[in-house]
């Protein structure tokens, strides 16, 4: 009679800083897929209804990745063994209850995602001087990991440039310079991180403007005359104000906080910037001033910082829409 030997390998992976990262996000979200399709069952278990089975909870995958599109990054066979795991460990309690080796399910403390307190809200502006300015006054200042970079990266290309293409000194000026940008790209994510976590410890509600960043970073239009001449368009200025733009990292932000938002329980609610710097925050006026203008002065005596007033304005629009959605 021959022995059936089935072996099995290990291999040690090493990964990069980014495939780390990316790993770590795909585990969280495996984690909060298990964790809520869990307390959907002890939630159907405890009202007495029909056992929820793992095909009903896989035809939910397509819906989920609607509703939270950060989940398209992570493969739908991850996502299926993740609810697969979760039925066998439930049909595995179950037999252990029956055969008497595990308390009534019933006693089990169950899984909720955290509630929200509707009271600690925060307003906050995204800017370029102060990356962030909250509507408690607390404020970020914008680390600009890209400007500080840039005479480094001008040396490293303005070398590149002079190499003979494809010699030693070409790949190792090329390694340098990706490895640069890699740099800068991994200072900001860390940056954004740390400060959707932070901002989020403040409050439960952050109301923030709905802010049209695509537009906002496009080149503009040429201009020409009626002879087909092309006229100055202020190009370089708008180069420099999309580069800042780019280099705060707004939208990506705004994409780490709703995520981190959705996995704490919290909301997040998107206001119209149509006069939140020029509105008074004490009286409800209308006072124009220029980007230039940093400080918000209005008849009523009200003085304070432009962002904080325009903080305090989207703080209040985001309630009263939080409260009209609600009724």
């Amino acid at each position: 009679m021959k022995l059936l030997i089935k072996k099995s390998f290990k291999y040690r992976i090493y990964p990069t800083r980014a495939q780390v990262s990316n790993l770590e996000n795909q585990f969280s979200m495996c984690r909060h897929l298990y964790n809520w399709n869990l307390k959907e069952r002890i939630e159907a278990y405890e009202k007495d209804e029909t056992t929820i089975s793992y095909n009903q909870q896989q035809n939910q995958l397509p819906q989920l990745k609607i509703e939270r599109p950060w989940y398209k990054g992570v493969y739908s066979q991850v996502l299926q063994d993740v609810l697969r795991r979760l039925d066998n460990g439930y049909q595995a309690f179950f037999r252990r209850v029956e055969n008497g080796d595990t308390p009534g399910f019933r006693n089990f403390k169950k899984h909720i995602e955290p509630e929200q307190d509707l009271q600690n809200s925060i307003g906050i502006d995204l800017g370029l001087n102060d990356f962030l300015y909250a509507s408690d006054g607390s404020h970020v200042s914008t680390p600009k990991f890209l400007r500080k970079s840039l005479d480094k990266l001008a040396r490293l290309q303005r070398r590149f440039a002079k190499a003979k293409k494809r010699s030693a000194r070409w790949y190792k000026l090329l390694k340098a310079i990706r490895k640069c940008h890699y740099k800068i790209r991994c200072q900001r994510h860390d940056f954004l991180h740390k400060t959707a976590n932070a901002l989020l410890k403040l409050g439960n509600v952050i109301c923030h403007e709905d802010l049209n960043i695509q537009g906002m970073s496009r080149r503009p239009k040429p201009v020409q005359d009626k002879d087909g001449k092309y006229l100055p368009n202020r190009g370089s200025i708008k180069a420099g104000l999309n580069k800042s733009i780019n280099d705060a990292g707004w939208y990506q932000f705004l994409l780490y906080l709703k995520y981190k938002a959705v996995e704490q329980g919290k909301q997040i609610i998107s206001v119209p910037p149509q006069y939140t710097s020029q509105k008074c925050s004490a009286c409800g006026q209308i006072v124009k001033k220029s980007l230039s203008v940093r400080t918000h002065r209005c008849s009523c005596g009200f003085v304070a910082d432009r962002d904080h007033n325009a903080t305090i304005n989207i703080l209040r629009v985001g309630l009263d829409t939080l409260a009209t959605s609600v009724a």
